[in-house]
């Protein structure tokens, strides 16, 4: 759950109850509306800059590895999650070669390897063969009445809940149902 000041629901009062608590620490990649409302504000590495791993959608593991050197000291978020839990916490790269440690425990060099893929051979969930039932084919959704009026809020399909707006690259898109841009 999106628990930002500018995106939590307007039922969760997440800004005054912010303001309540004695310590509060936003790691943000840009200031936002939470970093202004929380007491610390910490610069959090840019993606590129940090290792992480990931999973895709069908199981598949991958490593991130830095593409560039840091430019402006930017936290970790595993670093300050680890700092919550020990004064010296063990660096990103160590957690990455930790949580896969099945590439160490293999022949030759499997951790390069992975590196240089980008993902983990074998590492995804395996392939559902399973047919459908035979009536699900036919099932039809009911027609809506004609006398209703429905309307549907939807997040922006390029800044979200207005996370990404101040990105105007994103604005110029073109929008994906009407070509607008």
């Amino acid at each position: 759950m999106n628990t930002s000041v500018y995106a939590a629901p307007g039922v969760f009062n997440f800004g005054e109850a912010l303001g309540r608590v004695g310590f509060s620490l936003c790691l943000s990649a840009t200031p936002n509306e939470t970093t202004a409302a929380s007491i610390w504000a910490a610069p959090m590495v840019h993606p590129w800059e940090g290792w992480s791993d990931a999973r895709a959608f069908d199981g598949t593991a991958s490593l991130m590895q830095p593409q560039a050197l840091p430019l402006y000291q930017g936290a970790e978020p595993y670093h300050v999650l680890g700092l919550l839990l020990q004064p010296d916490p063990p660096k990103a790269l160590d957690l990455v070669r930790q949580r896969n440690d099945q590439l160490s425990a293999t022949v030759g060099d499997a951790w390069t390897d992975a590196l240089a893929q980008g993902v983990i051979p074998n590492s995804g969930s395996p392939t559902s063969n399973r047919p459908l039932r035979d009536d699900a084919a036919r099932t039809r959704l009911p027609e809506p009445s004609s006398a209703a009026t429905v309307l549907l809020f939807r997040p922006d399909p390029y800044l979200l809940d207005g996370r990404y707006a101040d990105n105007p690259w994103l604005q110029e898109l073109p929008r994906p149902l009407s070509k607008i841009s």
